[in-house]
């Protein structure tokens, strides 16, 4: 059997190890790192610190979550002490979206400011239990050095790519969460269908957005005629995809396994065995970023590809006997990476939906050609701005079939832990 072989490798034994190490002995169910200082977690009332990670908005559409790491602290008596460690905050929606199109007329007030990554900020409010409710935000603005510049342009390049979105309507909603990872303009009961039906992954930045968006670049790449061009012209479009989009769990996964893999082959390496390159992955991820360990993403994410990486030539043999391989290899994958994630998902979200490896055979296709579309008419839009009204009813075709499909496969049956 494939994981024999892979109990020799030192990559696969050290990830397999950490992990166990990680989930069964630490399994407190606590998220990695935290606020240090001198005065009592439950006694901060203020916080100043820097956005580390891109706000989302969280199911329930009321609060966007964002991770922070605190500078100095504050008690309700006036104690001031510095800090480091970082804190999970929920900032209100009305306060985080004074500033985007559609929003603007909000009860924000004086708080109204960009709430991207590296933004600067002195957050009010109260801890309750892990979280830091946040009732009111001081907005500091951006540092001064070149890395508080950089981020300051990546939040205005987002904050205008959302200004497009929003006005291509629904369609714009769709394609603004698959190109950036923000889905505040994407309809409540589109995103309820995806999760329903079990293709949440397909709207959280993984792999597959990455690989979208590296086969256009290593189509172009092509186009010069020399290999190495290609590599580096996708490397190009996948770091200036993940600077913008931003570090989530899955996407740093995907970014590091890029990374590894094209670094092979600029080496010229003639073989390379994925299920390392996931372990590898895994490891720098573990050191670089320890706070995305305990996140349903990251677990997710690794345990899905681990799946499809073990066991997904086993189902794709049993298939191959009776579905064309069109058909067989993606059917395969997915069986595979639910067979591992489903355990997973059940215990932390209580349900599990099957159909959604039926479901993404049929609507994984139709986003890919959805993003390849959005992807040209915003080029189209840029040179021409009187393409927009034809972009929009294109984009709007192709967001009604993909949003029926997904609604009709969340009425499908779902396990539910007892």
């Amino acid at each position: 059997m494939v994981t024999v072989k892979y109990l020799r490798n030192p990559f696969f034994l050290s990830a397999l190890i950490c992990a166990l190490v990680f989930y069964v002995f630490f399994s407190s169910g606590r998220s990695v790192g935290s606020v240090i200082s001198l005065v009592p977690r439950a006694e901060i009332s203020e916080v100043s610190g820097r956005i580390k990670s891109s706000p989302a908005l969280t199911s329930g559409g009321e609060f966007y979550s964002f991770t922070a790491a605190a500078e100095c602290v504050r008690s309700a008596d006036g104690l001031i002490s510095s800090a480091s460690g970082s804190l999970r905050v929920l900032i209100p929606a009305e306060i985080a979206e004074a500033y985007l199109p559609g929003r603007l007329y909000t009860a924000a007030g004086s708080s109204t400011a960009l709430y991207e990554s590296g933004a600067r900020f002195i957050f009010r409010g109260r801890y309750s239990g892990a979280l830091f409710f946040c009732s009111e935000a001081v907005p500091l603005g951006f540092s001064g050095t070149l890395s508080g510049r950089i981020d300051r342009a990546r939040a205005l390049s987002r904050l205008h790519f959302k200004r497009m979105m929003f006005s291509w309507g629904d369609s714009g909603g769709l394609l603004l969460a698959l190109l950036s990872g923000s889905r505040e303009y994407t309809e409540a009961d589109t995103y309820e269908a995806f999760r329903d039906s079990g293709l949440s992954h397909i709207l959280a930045l993984s792999g597959m957005h990455l690989s979208i968006l590296s086969g256009a670049a290593v189509f172009a790449g092509k186009r010069t005629g020399r290999r190495r061009n290609s590599d580096i012209f996708r490397s190009a479009v996948i770091v200036i995809f993940v600077w913008f989009a931003g570090f989530s769990p899955s996407l740093t996964r995907a970014f590091i396994s890029s990374a590894l893999m094209i670094a092979a082959s600029l080496c010229d390496s003639e073989e390379t065995d994925m299920l390392c390159i996931l372990c590898a992955s895994f490891l720098i991820h573990c050191a670089v970023l320890p706070e995305d360990i305990c996140s349903a993403g990251f677990i997710l994410s690794y345990l899905s590809l681990a799946g499809i990486l073990l066991f997904g030539n086993f189902f794709r043999a049993l298939t191959d006997s009776f579905l064309p391989p069109f058909v067989s290899a993606p059917l395969s994958s997915g069986i595979a990476a639910q067979l591992a994630a489903s355990p997973v998902t059940l215990c932390i979200f209580g349900v599990a939906a099957p159909a959604g490896v039926i479901a993404g055979l049929f609507v994984s296709p139709l986003v890919t050609v959805f993003m390849y579309s959005g992807l040209f008419f915003i080029l189209m839009t840029l040179i021409f701005p009187g393409i927009l009204p034809a972009g929009d009813f294109f984009m709007g075709i192709q967001y009604n079939v993909i949003k029926f499909l997904a609604v009709m496969f969340s009425d499908f049956p779902k396990i539910s832990r007892i």
